[in-house]
């Protein structure tokens, strides 16, 4: 960082734990989380540093990763539990995996119940058309189940399509103008009550 970042610009905002595949996969991701968790509490006793994780939610029944999560939770970080589709087969299209309604509620409903959670969601155009309002029901209608279920959702990160995707039929994914993104998160706040940030 001193070599290659303007000295008014050298800060870290948090650690992250994401990438090209799912983080919770890991044999040793309670490990990493409680060394990471460690690490942090020596460097950044004020509590400064968030953790993030990034996430699919896919497995979070399995005890490894509520235990990675509670580490996650006892130094204040959050999940960014991704929800790009309101079917499985728009959810397969955008992350590469076609999880159950249910499956996708339940997962959601124990990942806030151990750690704070919000929605990151990525909408983009398919085949060059924007979701439809069919789509947007199918998602909000997805969301409002999970709520009803007991899921603590904290606000949702809504963005655009901002790098490569690797998974099959990626090419026929393009980005949004950003009033479109801005419309979307006005109508999430107004469909369900939660905060949004909106990044274009």
């Amino acid at each position: 960082m001193e070599r290659h970042v303007p000295e008014g610009s050298r800060r870290v905002n948090d650690a992250a734990f994401s990438g090209n595949g799912e983080p919770t996969t890991s044999p040793d991701f309670a490990p990493c989380m409680e060394l990471v968790a460690g690490v942090l509490d020596d460097l950044d006793p004020d509590g400064n540093l968030q953790t993030i994780l990034i996430s699919n939610g896919s497995q979070v029944h399995k005890p490894q990763v509520q235990a990675g999560l509670t580490h996650l939770a006892a130094r204040g970080g959050e999940v960014w539990f991704k929800l790009d589709g309101g079917t499985p087969l728009e959810r397969s299209l955008l992350n590469g995996m076609e999880i159950p309604d249910q499956k996708v509620i339940d997962n959601l409903v124990q990942c806030s119940s151990l750690v704070r959670t919000r929605l990151q969601v990525m909408r983009v155009a398919v085949d060059g058309l924007a979701p439809d309002e069919e789509s947007d029901g199918f998602w909000t209608d997805l969301v409002r189940s999970a709520q009803a279920a007991g899921a603590k959702v904290h606000d949702v990160l809504l963005y655009g399509l901002e790098r490569k995707v690797h998974q099959p039929g990626a090419e026929r994914l393009s980005k949004l103008p950003a009033e479109e993104l801005l419309a979307r998160g006005e109508a999430i706040k107004a469909e369900l009550g939660l905060p949004v940030q909106v990044h274009p």
